[in-house]
């Protein structure tokens, strides 16, 4: 193929798909203790692995919480996100409005819209804001997380998110700037 010959200790390619099969075959046990149908064992391990400190553990409990059915869990890893000072690439889409509307909300993040009609406004979660109980970037309240629902800041207007079927926080928001308003669609992706 390159000139290349195996040598005759080399794995063969039998060999290769062999362990590859078994290691897929193996479920992860950390997946299958999340998963535990005892939910008592599934909640306290995903907190024990939000709280171990190992971003690795965190994050795969953050992954499958956002994902899960049950509220519960996809509060405790939206919490957990927001926690760990996330830095967020935000996807906007235009959503109808005028194309230059879109234009000046975009530049006025820094941005240009792509071909596809999108930009990303990045942006970094610095802490949380107790009194206002919300998760700040810089000195201002941007993102609201309760069981009973998560919400943007946007003009001083808190509006409604939520985690969608991809495990990404979204919604539709209004968004002003350079003297234009644009009706937006956004997701963030979460680990």
């Amino acid at each position: 193929m390159f000139g290349v010959q195996a040598a005759a200790q080399s794995l063969t390619v039998e060999d290769i798909r062999a362990q590859i099969e078994a290691e897929q075959s193996q479920p992860n046990p950390y997946d299958a203790l999340l998963a535990d149908p005892d939910p008592v064992i599934a909640r306290r391990a995903m907190e024990i692995m939000i709280e171990s400190g190992d971003p690795v553990l965190r994050d795969l409990a953050i992954e499958f919480g956002v994902n899960s059915p049950d509220p519960e869990f996809r509060h405790l890893a939206m919490l957990a996100w927001f926690k760990s000072n996330p830095r967020m690439e935000i996807v906007v889409e235009n959503n109808g409005s005028p194309d230059q509307n879109f234009r000046r909300v975009a530049r006025g993040r820094g941005s240009e819209p792509n071909s596809q009609g999108q930009f990303i406004w990045i942006t970094q979660i610095t802490g949380y804001n107790a009194q206002e109980t919300c998760f700040v970037s810089g000195n201002t309240c941007l993102f609201r997380h309760t069981p009973n629902g998560a919400w943007i800041r946007q003009s001083s207007v808190w509006q409604e998110i939520a985690i969608n079927n991809e495990g990404q926080l979204s919604g539709e928001i209004s968004k002003s700037a350079g003297g234009g308003s644009a009706n937006v669609r956004f997701h963030v992706p979460v680990p």
